[in-house]
């Protein structure tokens, strides 16, 4: 019949689904969107794609939820409370995700913990430094350099640089560069 669309291929729904978080992903980049995103509903969204059985997309909302937690309070509290926290620390110790979900998943810790105590509660708690130690031993040269990096610049107290200590952090950062 005229004006019917011809059927879209699951090939076409990924990529405009790529499309669409690579374009959310530069939206938040500024912190008034990344907010308005956070009052529309829109972590839940990001969230979902977690679940993705691609990994392109999975690390993609993780970078864009990483991105819009960074400094952000509210976004940050939101996304403790969805689970991103949970997923990301799971895709870190996950040795068989694929590298760039890795990378990403550790970008996303690092932007809901900053300068949330918070959230840095929430990780000790839940044994997040034993995700990043799963991260340092990573084949990924880039991931592990990530994780060291993650490592040097966490502002920790004195509770969590012990949780750390307990975790393993201080023979894996000792075993860097060997």
């Amino acid at each position: 019949a005229a004006g019917e669309r011809p059927p879209v291929t699951l090939e076409e729904r990924h990529s405009a689904k790529l499309e669409a978080l690579q374009t959310l992903l530069d939206y938040v980049a500024d912190i008034d969107n990344a907010m308005i995103m956070h009052d529309l509903g829109g972590l839940l969204a990001l969230t979902v794609t977690l679940r993705s059985r691609h990994a392109d997309l999975r690390a993609l909302a993780f970078e864009t939820l990483g991105l819009a937690a960074r400094h952000k309070v509210k976004v940050q509290l939101q996304a403790l409370k969805l689970g991103v926290l949970d997923k990301a620390m799971q895709a870190l110790a996950d040795a068989e995700e694929d590298a760039k979900v890795r990378t990403k998943a550790l970008y996303c810790v690092s932007g809901l913990l900053s300068d949330s105590p918070v959230a840095l509660r929430v990780f000790a708690q839940r044994d997040g430094w034993a995700s990043i130690v799963a991260a340092m031993s990573s084949d990924a040269v880039r991931m592990v350099r990530k994780a060291v990096f993650f490592c040097l610049t966490m502002g920790v107290s004195e509770d969590d640089a012990a949780a750390a200590a307990a975790a393993g952090v201080i023979p894996a950062l000792a075993g860097f560069g060997k």
